[in-house]
């Protein structure tokens, strides 16, 4: 896990990400997890124009950094100029996509029997006996058959993919579901269910998501586009937009967290968001139980008017809770979030790198706080990117010493 935040106004953007990077291995039977504090995950996208592309979750895809990949990319696309941000991004993922020396075959291949074995695996170990895995392995392909097919993707290309990695899908198969007998009479079921899983939208573990910001030459305004990535099937990495935001002139400010939101959405927001969810849950609970628990008593009521004039009651109840809670949500963004992106909407750049900053400091003393496993932490690197300047580093972690690289230094802007 990780925590990044994009802080932006008319003026430009700031990005600022932690270094901590959650490492999951197969090992023993099972997936273990390391955490480690000195991942890279900004950089700039071309070292000449103002766009820049930030990453969080997993570092790697199909087994390659994808630190080596971007710069990979970037030496192509550093004598671009393209009018919009959405050109940059389409350029970026068609050279991932046709540069085959990119993705390894052997890595490629381990990646897609892991995944296939924790897709199998997490039903093996909710089943109890064969016939119950065959019901959970129905309802899931079920639920998978109503997904979108990732863009650009046929339930065809599935059928090749199955047939490509069959021996790291047999064995998946052979760690996973053989040994307790389920195998028998479910294979044809297991591959629909696998191929589905490949070619639809279903999230797959150890994904990576990827923000590409900043400025097209026709743009005057900061932009972002997010994507999720996991795999890498046939030579294509599996991907799609999980959304997109602009500075414009009904939106003049943006403040987009990602990764692990919870601290940076409870200093936006005013109160934590899982608390947040967990306060309405049981408001809920105690809401939709007073109709029942006010009528019982009534003798003059019979069974069936009691439980009519109960249903009648949570109605009431369910639309109060939701006026109260539109309510809640309205006070929210009037008194605390719509106060600190009118200030943001005014700030220079500078001052914009500085609010990204701290909130990801605020995010790393929260998580070395927490009992849990301190998956935010690490150096914090920040950048910039205006119209003007394009890509400027404000705070930057090196693994080397400068001063004894000189060489890197004088080489580094040759294309």
């Amino acid at each position: 896990m990780t925590a990044e935040i994009i802080v932006a106004n008319k003026s430009g953007l700031a990005i600022a990400a932690d270094s901590a990077v959650t490492v999951e291995q197969f090992h023993n039977g099972g997936m273990k997890q390391k955490v480690y504090n000195g991942a890279n995950k900004l950089f700039m996208l071309s070292k000449y124009k103002p766009v820049g592309i930030m990453l969080y979750n997993t570092t790697t895809v199909g087994g390659v950094p994808w630190e080596t990949i971007i710069k990979s990319v970037r030496q192509d696309i550093s004598d671009k100029d393209f009018s919009k941000l959405d050109e940059y991004i389409e350029y970026f993922f068609r050279k991932t996509d046709s540069e085959a020396y990119l993705f390894p075959e052997d890595g490629v291949r381990q990646i897609v029997w892991v995944n296939a074995y924790k897709i199998l695996n997490s039903i093996v170990e909710s089943s109890s006996d064969k016939s119950d895995f065959s019901k959970r392995l129905d309802a899931r392909i079920v639920e998978l058959e109503k997904l979108d097919l990732v863009s650009g993707w046929t339930l065809s290309f599935g059928d090749e993919v199955i047939k490509v990695y069959k021996s790291e899908i047999n064995v998946a198969i052979n760690i996973s579901v053989s040994p307790k007998g389920y195998l028998h009479g479910n294979r044809a079921k297991i591959l629909r269910l696998l191929k589905l899983n490949f070619v639809k939208k279903a999230r797959l573990s150890g994904y990576s998501g990827i923000v590409i910001c900043g400025f097209g030459k026709e743009e005057m305004f900061p932009r972002v586009v997010e994507h999720y990535c996991d795999i890498v099937l046939c030579g294509k990495i599996r991907r799609w937009e999980l959304g997109r935001e602009a500075v414009n002139v009904s939106s003049p400010s943006l403040v987009m967290p990602f990764a692990d939101t919870a601290v940076i959405r409870t200093i936006m927001e005013g109160v934590n968001p899982n608390y947040q969810s967990s306060m309405t849950r049981k408001l809920a609970e105690v809401l939709l139980a007073i109709p029942k628990e006010l009528f019982a008593p009534i003798t003059q009521l019979t069974d069936v008017e009691k439980d009519g004039y109960a249903q009648a009651a949570m109605g009431a109840m369910v639309s109060s809770l939701s006026t109260l809670l539109k309510g809640i949500s309205s006070i929210r963004k009037e008194e605390y979030m719509e106060p600190i992106k009118r200030t943001i909407q005014v700030l220079p750049v500078s001052e914009l790198a500085v609010v990204a900053e701290t909130m990801i400091s605020v995010s790393q003393i929260h998580k070395r706080m927490n009992p849990e496993i301190e998956s935010v932490g690490g150096a914090i690197d920040v950048a910039v990117i205006s119209k003007g300047d394009g890509f400027v580093w404000i705070k930057r972690k090196h693994y080397f010493d400068r001063d004894l690289n000189p060489g890197f230094i004088a080489k580094y802007l040759d294309k």
